[in-house]
């Protein structure tokens, strides 16, 4: 019997949220998968919505698979520095 994934976006991007740190800001999408259980699809929107809100620089790995590094904290977008 396959159970239906009802995780929301938004609980996807808190759970992602939540691995960013673990993981030094840097995850790709097949590490990210991996670390919360979610489906590719749900993490690749949950990187999104995370990029939409936070300051992120894409990378490429040798294997040519996409890093996203939000540094080592969430900075959010358009926030003034000091």
């Amino acid at each position: 019997m396959h159970m239906k994934n009802t995780i929301t976006p938004e609980e996807s991007t808190r759970l992602l949220r939540g691995r960013l740190a673990g993981a030094r800001g840097k995850l790709t999408p097949s590490d990210a998968a991996a670390a919360t259980g979610l489906p590719l699809d749900s993490v690749q929107e949950a990187l999104e919505s995370l990029m939409n809100t936070y300051i992120c620089r894409l990378q490429v790995t040798e294997s040519g698979e996409i890093l996203y590094d939000f540094g080592t904290s969430l900075r959010r977008r358009g926030e003034k520095s000091f």
